[in-house]
């Protein structure tokens, strides 16, 4: 059961709508609808405001997500560093006992 122009007015104008009953039993409200520009740019607005929002919201939670994991690696880090063999510059303790013991003999 559909919705013709020839249902309309006499006038041309309004579309006179049509109760449909689809194969689930669901009655619905069969008419064409026109928008303005107006309506399209409301509509429009608000779905970038819905889109911002949801964006907003999961970029917030993504921010929040990858500080505590970075969080955690600078952690992990300085325990490494606790662990980490020390590497020291030995050339001038070795001067100096080279100096007190040439040849590497101890002066008698």
């Amino acid at each position: 059961m559909g919705f013709s122009p020839s249902d309309a007015g006499e006038s041309g104008g309004e579309l006179l709508p049509q109760n449909v009953v689809d194969s689930f039993g669901m009655m619905w409200l069969n008419c064409v609808v026109m928008l303005t520009e107006q309506d399209v740019d409301q509509i429009e607005q608000v779905v970038d405001r819905r889109l911002e929002e949801k964006f907003q919201m999961y970029s917030s939670r993504i921010m929040n997500a990858i500080s505590d994991v970075m969080g955690q690696l600078k952690a992990i880090r300085e325990s490494l560093d606790i662990f980490a063999p020390k590497v020291y510059d030995h050339e001038e303790r070795l001067e100096k006992l080279e100096s007190i013991h040439p040849g590497g003999q101890h002066s008698s």
